[in-house]
């Protein structure tokens, strides 16, 4: 009876196994800051500086700016890993922030930016930075210029 039962159970576990889909991940490649003594040794990243925010679009709520939403918003990306957000010059809240070089997402490689449990592509061109996810379900891009 022992046996029929062992059998049964690797049975279940063999068919549970095989119907397991396997996602596609995104796979980290190199990263900047990392852990430890660097990250405390204050690590500049390409984000590293003061960004002022452009203007965003939201899949769910459209396009925003500063004029439609009645303040401004500057994003400060410290050595020290960690993103300050100041609104109407105010500070407003932080998050930790990892920038990873060479992100594998299926067949892509691009960098991007992890902030708050969010993963963003992170292209800079022309000291504008455009921040954007790229889950087709839900579509974000955030645009900032680079201040000086």
């Amino acid at each position: 009876m022992k046996y029929i039962a062992a059998l049964l159970c690797l049975y279940v576990a063999v068919c549970v196994y095989s119907c397991h889909k396997t996602a596609d991940y995104i796979v980290p490649g190199k990263y900047t800051p990392v852990t430890g003594t660097l990250k405390a040794a204050g690590i500049s990243t390409p984000l590293t500086g003061k960004w002022q925010w452009v203007q965003s679009f939201h899949s769910m709520s459209g396009l925003s700016n500063p004029a439609l939403s009645q303040y401004t918003e500057r994003l400060e990306f410290g050595t020290d890993s960690i993103m300050r957000i100041y609104r109407n010059d105010q500070y407003y809240y932080q998050f930790p922030y990892l920038y990873v070089k060479d992100y594998k997402y299926k067949t892509a490689i691009f960098d991007v930016a992890q902030v708050a449990g969010f993963t963003y592509k992170a292209v800079i061109k022309n000291d504008t930075l455009n921040l954007s996810t790229f889950d087709l379900a839900d579509q974000n891009q955030l645009i900032y210029k680079r201040l000086q």
